[in-house]
Order: C-alpha cells, then sequence, then structure tokens
C-alpha cells in the first residue's frame, strides 16, 4: 500500500487548503524495484521552449479550437496550463485534411480533388486561439493536388491574415510517402510510380515557388514523411537544411487503419518494454543529422494509434504512461519538439483525454529553463526515470512504472540535495481508464472550463542519507522535486 494519507489539519468552518501535504514512508527497503542514481553536476541540453503543442485537422477547428473570433474558453485555458510551464504550445493545422483543402472566400464550386475549404472564418478562429494563447502555427499546404495556385493562394491569404509571429511555419504537403493510399473522391493522390525520387523533384519544384511567395526566410516545413520516405528522411534534412526552418516527420506507436485487435492487446503493445527502442531505430538517423546541422526537428504529429483507430487505447490511460516515455526521449534526444493529435489529447467538451495529463506532467518537469541531468537506471525494465535541473537549483526525477501489476519501491540516489523531497502522483483506476485520471490530487473530470479541479496534493519525503524511497503503484507515474545543494 503506498503512502498512508496524512492531511493537515483544518479549522472548523475554514477552506479547503490550495495545498495538502501528505507524509510519505521514508525506510529504506531491502529489494527496491528499481534504483536510479541521478548526477546533477552535470548539464545535459536544455528543453526547448515551446516544445508541447497540437495538431488539428483543418474541419477540425471550430470543434476542438472554437469559431470566429471566440476561441472555446477551456481550449485556451487548457493551453494556457501547458503556456505557465513551457511557453505556448505549438498550434498545427493540416494532417490528411491538407491534402484535400484550398482557400476561397467566395462559394466557387471545388475542384475534384478537393474535399474542404478554408475560408476566412476558419482563419479568423485560429488569429483568435493564437492571440488568446500566445501559440504559434504551423499551416499545412496542399501538395497532394499537385496545383501551384491552391497552394500559393493560402499563402498568400495566411501571411496577409495573420501577423507574422504567429506563423511558426508552413508545411509543405502531409505524410506524401502515404500519396499513393491516400484517395480523394475515389482517386489516389499519386499512381503506383510514385517515389522519392519523384517526390524529391516535386518538392523542388513547389519549393522555389514558395520561396518566391514567402515574406520571410525559412518560413516552411518539410518532408513530414510517416513510414516508406523515413529512411530517405535524413538525405532529405542534409540537402535541404539551408531552405527548411523546421524538419518535420509523423509517428504513430499503433497502426489503428483497419485494426481489430483487442484493446488490452494494444496496451500490451504501446507499453512494451522495447516501445522507444523500436522508436529511435526508425528515427535516429534522421534526429543525428538535424541535430549536426542544426535543423530544428518536430514530430508534428503524433498519437498512440493511427486512423482514429483503437478508441479504447487511444483514449486510455496507458497511453498518457506512453506519451510521457515518448516526450522525455524524443526530448533527450534532442527534438525540438511534439505535436499530439487533437483527438488523442483533447475531447469537444472541457474535458480532456489521458495523454494531456502526461503533457502536463512533462510540462512540469521541464518548467524553468529545465536541462537534463544524468541517471542510471537498474532493476525492471517496465521502470523508466529522467531527470532535470531548472534554473533556480530544483532537481526534477520522472518515474513511469509500466507494468500492469506489479508495484514496488523505487530507491533514487541523489547527492548534493537538502531538505525533503516532494512527490506528485499520476494515476488511474488503471490503464485501460479513460476516466479517473489523477494528477496530484486534482482531475480535469467534471470540468465545466477546462480548469483542473480538486485541491492539489503531494508527498513529503524525507531522505536517508541522501536516498529517497518511492513507492511506485503499478501502472503509475511520479514527479519528485527536491533542491540542489552545490555548496
Amino acid at each position: 500500500m503506498c503512502c498512508s494519507r496524512k492531511p493537515l489539519p483544518q479549522q472548523p468552518g475554514s477552506a479547503s487548503p490550495a495545498i495538502q501535504v501528505l507524509n510519505a514512508p521514508n525506510a529504506l527497503p531491502k529489494n527496491p524495484v528499481a534504483t536510479v542514481q541521478v548526477d546533477p553536476l552535470h548539464l545535459g541540453a536544455k528543453i526547448p521552449k515551446s516544445f508541447l503543442g497540437f495538431s488539428f485537422e483543418y474541419p477540425d477547428v471550430e470543434k476542438f479550437i472554437g469559431t470566429t473570433r471566440k476561441p472555446l474558453p477551456s481550449f485556451v485555458k487548457l493551453l494556457n496550463q501547458l503556456r505557465d510551464f513551457n511557453g505556448p504550445p505549438v498550434i498545427r493545422v493540416g494532417g490528411e485534411s491538407q491534402d484535400e483543402s484550398w482557400y476561397s472566400n467566395t462559394p466557387t464550386q471545388r475542384p475534384d480533388n478537393v474535399s474542404f475549404t478554408i475560408g476566412r472564418e476558419l482563419t479568423q478562429a485560429l488569429d483568435a486561439a493564437a492571440q488568446a494563447t500566445q501559440s504559434k502555427l504551423i499551416l499545412g499546404l496542399n501538395l497532394g493536388a499537385d496545383d501551384p495556385s491552391i497552394l500559393l493562394n493560402w499563402v498568400e491569404a495566411a501571411q496577409n491574415d495573420f501577423l507574422p509571429e504567429q506563423i511558426l511555419s508552413f508545411e509543405l504537403g502531409n505524410e506524401p510517402d502515404n500519396y499513393q493510399n491516400h484517395l480523394v473522391n475515389g482517386a489516389p493522390l499519386r499512381d503506383k510510380h510514385w517515389d522519392y525520387d519523384i517526390y524529391s523533384k516535386q518538392f523542388d519544384h513547389y519549393k522555389e515557388m514558395l520561396l518566391a511567395h514567402l515574406k520571410a526566410k525559412k518560413l516552411f516545413a518539410a518532408p513530414a514523411f510517416v513510414k516508406e520516405f523515413l529512411p530517405d528522411a535524413p538525405n532529405f534534412i542534409e540537402r535541404e537544411s539551408l531552405d527548411v526552418g523546421l524538419a518535420t516527420l509523423h509517428f504513430y506507436a499503433l497502426n489503428g487503419c483497419g485494426d481489430t485487435s483487442s484493446g488490452s492487446s494494444g496496451i500490451k503493445t504501446l507499453l512494451r518494454p522495447t516501445a522507444s527502442a523500436d522508436f529511435f531505430k526508425a528515427f535516429d538517423p534522421a534526429i543525428s543529422i538535424a541535430k549536426r546541422l542544426s535543423v530544428p526537428l518536430r514530430i508534428d504529429e503524433v498519437g498512440p494509434v493511427s486512423c482514429d483507430g483503437l478508441p479504447e487505447v487511444r483514449g486510455s490511460f496507458a497511453s498518457a504512461l506512453w506519451s510521457l516515455e515518448f516526450m522525455f526521449d524524443f526530448a533527450s534526444a534532442g527534438g525540438a519538439g511534439v505535436n499530439f493529435t487533437g483527438n488523442s489529447t483533447l475531447t469537444p467538451e472541457p474535458e480532456v483525454a489521458p495523454i494531456f495529463y502526461g503533457m502536463l506532467l512533462f510540462a512540469q518537469a521541464i518548467q524553468k529553463d529545465a536541462s537534463f541531468i544524468p541517471l542510471a537506471v537498474e532493476g525492471a525494465p517496465s521502470v523508466r526515470a529522467w531527470s532535470t535541473l531548472d534554473k533556480n537549483g530544483l532537481i526534477r526525477v520522472v518515474l513511469v512504472n509500466k507494468d500492469p501489476t506489479q508495484s514496488g519501491t523505487v530507491v533514487l540516489k541523489i547527492p548534493h540535495t537538502m531538505g525533503p523531497a516532494k512527490i506528485v502522483r499520476l494515476t488511474a483506476p488503471s490503464l485501460s481508464s479513460q476516466k479517473g485520471v489523477i494528477l496530484g490530487g486534482q482531475t480535469f473530470d467534471g470540468s465545466q472550463d477546462g480548469s483542473i479541479l480538486g485541491i492539489h496534493s503531494e508527498w513529503s519525503l524525507t531522505p536517508t542519507n541522501q536516498q529517497f524511497p518511492v513507492d511506485l503503484p503499478a501502472g503509475s507515474a511520479a514527479l519528485v522535486s527536491v533542491q540542489f545543494n552545490d555548496t
């Protein structure tokens, strides 16, 4: 059992305290499930500002973000909770719909290869949301239609409708390595001969047109590969490093396109011990060359399941633990940021999906210009850990237990600290839970406006010889904070 509760005493009739401090047991176990040795004396990479973000399809802007000149108050409040820790999240709009969209302010009949019209109402909604959250925008451009006028009309309109500082980038095409399977009105975007070499030539053609119309240098992003062209991503990044301001790739942990597997097997796959290693096996060459050439690389469309499939997995608490592992590993490798798909993080109501809790915990762990610091983990492979040190000298360690049944105690060995540590826990009734998620005693369940509800609670843990025994329940995460003492 984890930590008997000892709430602060209250005076009769008094209001509830803003923070509830609970005492955690500090006896060192004989057989910890894992031991984590933290080295606060050697700073690693600093986590970039605005690392977090969201990705929405064009037709979903009104549902998730809001209408003309009136963003949803819940959307603004949710994003600003992340902004408080790591700067404004990046809003990416595009996805599959960008290669089916065009811009028009008149009721003109759409071309056959267009299914959605971007109009002034949509740009005004995005402008209002960007102003309310101070977020920058990644705007998807239609490469799939292979029509320069469609692409350039939207670029011109966007540059007129948005302030220059609101646009982070224009993304040229969405997953062009899947164009042979992307059907618009029954026809694929490209024929069977489509390959990376043909894409490269077409990209160069459109790039020259874009460069002539953009009002600032390096204002566009590419290549947004997802699978088939991934081996070519390092070549692309090196070849385009002088022109592309942001390299983008996409990633989904599970393929939900027509998948009929059960939720339990999907959750097991999501939290498998090799999940992170499998991602880096495919993406590390691109990450490495982007880092070497100082090209920011963003996974600007990412989710636990593709194609809106397996909702019982996509909306599960397991996806929150998976998101923590993904964000920390990608950030520590030098990634510039991530944009989680809207349908895996938010709901049209003011409530949120479990991944948002993971994003909020991650943001809390990297706040105040934090940098990574080294650590070593010994013990169960289901336990993952990352550590940071912020500009005020606060050490933070995030622990994740991916095991669905085995709880245990993790011993943190952190030299050069002073005072007790505090622990904030992320829990849910089970890994498959879609409701009942609790972060530091609080939840978004039942929220009417995007506010987190309940009294914030944390555990106080007194060390023994600068060792901190942290109880870590099965299928949960914890954020441990302690002051660094460099004297």
